[in-house]
C-alpha cells in the first residue's frame, strides 16, 4: 500500500470518526446529503429579492459603490446599457458583460473570478442593497447607488 493509499485510508477513518457513521458508504452518503443541501439552500431565492424590472432599474445606466463585505474591499461598477461592464478599484481594473437571468444579476470579467460566470439576487440592505450569491465566489457584496452614467 501507497503512502497516498495510507493516508487516504486514515481520511477516511477521521470522517468516520467525526461524522459518528459507521461505515464509508454511511460517511459518503453523510457527506453527499451535506453537500446537496448546502447547494440546494444557495438555491432558493431569497423572498425579498428584487425582480429582474428592479435591478434593471437600479443597474442599467448607472455607476454603483460596492462593498465586499469579507474583504474590505470598495470598488466601482458602471452597468452599460450595451451589456458591458467596467469595474474600478483604488488601483485595479476589470472589463466584463452583465446580463439578467429572471431575477438574478449575473456578470464575466475577463480576469475577476478567473473569467467565469457569476451570478447573485440583490435585495434592499436598509438604504443600499446586497447580493445573495447563487453562483461563483460566495461574498456577500453591498451596493449603493451612486447615480446615471459612468461616474470614475
Amino acid at each position: 500500500m501507497s503512502r497516498r493509499d495510507l493516508a487516504l485510508v486514515f481520511c477516511m477513518f477521521v470522517v468516520m470518526a467525526l461524522t459518528g457513521c459507521q461505515t464509508v458508504s454511511d460517511t459518503v452518503t453523510a457527506a453527499s446529503d451535506a453537500l446537496s443541501a448546502h447547494i440546494d439552500s444557495r438555491q432558493q431565492e431569497p423572498p425579498d429579492a428584487l425582480t429582474e424590472n428592479e435591478i434593471r432599474t437600479l443597474t442599467v445606466g448607472n455607476t454603483l459603490t460596492a462593498y465586499e463585505l469579507s474583504m474590505g474591499t470598495t470598488y466601482r461598477i458602471f452597468i452599460a446599457p450595451t451589456g458591458e461592464v467596467d469595474i474600478r478599484g483604488a488601483d485595479w481594473s476589470d472589463t466584463g458583460v452583465w446580463d439578467i437571468e429572471g431575477n438574478t444579476f449575473c456578470v464575466r470579467y475577463k480576469e475577476i473570478d478567473g473569467g467565469d460566470r457569476v451570478c447573485g439576487w440583490f435585495k434592499r440592505a436598509g438604504k443600499s442593497y446586497e447580493t445573495v450569491p447563487v453562483t461563483g465566489v460566495q461574498n456577500i457584496v453591498r451596493f449603493d447607488l451612486v447615480g446615471p452614467g459612468k461616474q470614475f
